[in-house]
């Protein structure tokens, strides 16, 4: 099977759609660095997600027809936990654009922080599980693969990690390159960072440690912080409610940890405003 790169197997997306989709995603992060989730909302609703879907799934049935030869058998490898600066380092060096299609791909970091802000519209499972991720997770965030795949006698190092998009690393799987007919492209200097530009602006969406608070006692700071959303509106573990004191531009999206007779036990996730 002959071919340049994953053009050759998959349906990549048109230069033009994809600029698109960086687009609307680079959007949506700038407003909600700025507060603005109504706008980073409507920045992603732009995406058109059946494509994404579409694409993703030509390339899993693409990759799927392709049988290693010699009757070699994917077999489960114990790996070491990649250095997490080590890994960056490779996503620098690679520019965040996936070697084997070509795509620029998105630091999870900051599809992470976009879920934090937007859980309704830009949903994440913290197991991956497909249906309940944004699409965008499984098409352009960055991933770590193995250039030889450990399961084929390849290294876990340095020299044998390349940036990939994550819907190459999902579909490759343990298979060559060589018997999928992909090149392993050379490292552009296009200047693009996954966005990781931008994390510093949405620092402030990191949920903190001592974030938890108890609404267990009727005080005059809680009762007046909750006049937006009132409790009795409110009784299932894990929704989201929004809070805002009278007086104050600080807006907070708190998760909901308990339910008893005794009240609420909530978790701040997001914060925006002064």
């Amino acid at each position: 099977m002959a071919g340049t790169a994953c053009e050759s197997v998959a349906m990549k997306l048109d230069d033009a759609v994809e600029s698109l989709i960086i687009d609307e995603v680079t959007r949506a992060v700038v407003a909600v660095g700025d507060g603005d989730v109504d706008s980073a909302r409507e920045a992603l609703a732009r995406i058109d997600v059946a494509l994404l879907e579409h694409i993703r799934a030509g390339l899993l049935q693409a990759v799927g027809s392709v049988t290693m030869p010699g009757g070699a058998k994917s077999q489960r490898v114990l790996r070491r936990r990649s250095v997490e600066r080590e890994k960056l380092a490779v996503f620098r060096e690679d520019r965040w654009t996936c070697r084997f299609c070509g795509r620029k791909t998105i630091d999870v970091r900051v599809l992470r922080q976009l879920s934090k802000a937007l859980p309704d519209a830009f949903p994440f499972h913290p197991n991956w599980k497909f249906g309940e991720s944004h699409l965008l997770y499984w098409t352009h965030s960055t991933s770590l693969e193995h250039l030889v795949p450990l399961a084929r006698g390849g290294a876990d190092s340095r020299e044998n990690f390349v940036t990939t998009c994550y819907a190459c690393n999902d579909a490759r799987s343990d298979v060559t390159l060589e018997e999928l007919g992909w090149v392993l492209l050379p490292r552009t200097q296009n200047g693009w960072d996954g966005l990781t530009g931008f994390l510093p602006d949405l620092a402030h969406l990191e949920p903190k440690p001592s974030a938890a608070i108890s609404l267990r006692s009727s005080t005059a700071s809680t009762t007046e912080a909750l006049t937006a959303h009132p409790l009795t509106s409110v009784r299932q573990v894990g929704m989201l409610i929004r809070i805002a004191a009278r007086g104050r531009t600080q807006r907070r999206l708190h998760r909901i940890e308990s339910v008893d007779l005794g009240g609420l036990t909530l978790r701040e996730v997001w914060r925006s405003g002064g």
